[in-house]
């Protein structure tokens, strides 16, 4: 009986499908929640998965390819779980570091890892500008996910992310 109780749910294998799954079941309602100054930035189940798919397809317009490594030094905030995600979506291995993590670390790390890519912030030490990789800033891609959703112009061939706004 438990067997075929579990075979009806329809869980999901990985966390991509665990978000795609909630994608579809509650699309239009809010994932996540952001501050970053005066108003919020919601962002709905279809708004996170539509994001996720572009970061992925970003990755693979970059050259990244399954087993690839990436790393994702960034503060708390929605483009870090796109990336996050994303990266999982392309099956590019997300290599996820603390901000506050020594430099001497994060080289130890990258040094271990070798990584193709990082995503980084403004937060992050400059110690990244030193590895010599290829970088997605966190705050660039939130200025151009606002020009590109808030805009009432064409939408661009390239991968963008979404969001959508509220004001409480």
């Amino acid at each position: 009986m438990a067997q075929a109780t579990a075979q009806q749910t329809s869980a999901a294998d990985t966390l991509v499908q665990f978000l795609q799954q909630a994608a579809d079941k509650f699309g239009p309602r809010p994932a996540l929640l952001f501050k970053p100054a005066f108003r919020y930035q919601r962002w709905t189940y279809s708004d996170l998965w539509e994001g996720v798919e572009q970061v992925a397809a970003l990755l693979q317009q970059r050259g990244l390819s399954k087993g690839d490594r990436v790393l994702l030094w960034g503060h708390n905030c929605p483009q870090w779980v796109l990336s996050f995600f994303g990266c999982m979506r392309a099956g590019v291995v997300v290599v996820p570091l603390d901000l506050r993590s020594s430099s001497e670390f994060v080289e130890r790390v990258a040094s271990k890892t070798s990584p193709k890519l990082a995503f980084i912030s403004r937060l992050t030490p400059q110690v990244h500008e030193e590895m010599g990789l290829p970088e997605v800033h966190l705050e660039e891609w939130r200025r151009a996910i606002w020009r590109r959703s808030c805009s009432p112009r064409a939408r661009p061939a390239t991968p963008r992310v979404s969001c959508s706004r509220t004001e409480t």
